[in-house]
C-alpha cells in the first residue's frame, strides 16, 4: 500500500526500474516508471509516491552520495500526486 493512494501498485511490474538503496538507513528502496514519470519510494517502511518526476531527477537520485539527503532536498514536497497525473496500473 502506498500512502495517499487508494489503489495498489505492483512495483514488480517490468515498467518499474528498481534502485537498491540498502546502504541507506532512511530510504529502503525506490522504483521508477520512466514512461509515466512516476516514483514509489520506501521511507523507513512506509511507501510514498511522486508524480511527474523527471527522468533527470531519477538519474541524479540514483547517483547521489546520500539517498536521504537528495530525497529531502529535491524530491520531498515536490511532484505531489494531488496536483499531477496519477498513473493507473
Amino acid at each position: 500500500n502506498i500512502k495517499y493512494r487508494n489503489d495498489a501498485v505492483d512495483i514488480s511490474n517490468p515498467k518499474f526500474e528498481f534502485l537498491d538503496t540498502s546502504g541507506s538507513s532512511f530510504v529502503r528502496g525506490a522504483w521508477y516508471d520512466n514512461g509515466n514519470r512516476y516514483m514509489v519510494i520506501n521511507l523507513k517502511g512506509i511507501y510514498y509516491h511522486y508524480c511527474g518526476l523527471p527522468s533527470i531527477v531519477w538519474s541524479s537520485f540514483k547517483k547521489a552520495n546520500s539517498f536521504g539527503t537528495y530525497y529531502n532536498k529535491y524530491i520531498n514536497k515536490n511532484y505531489d500526486c494531488r496536483y499531477g497525473h496519477v498513473p493507473v496500473y
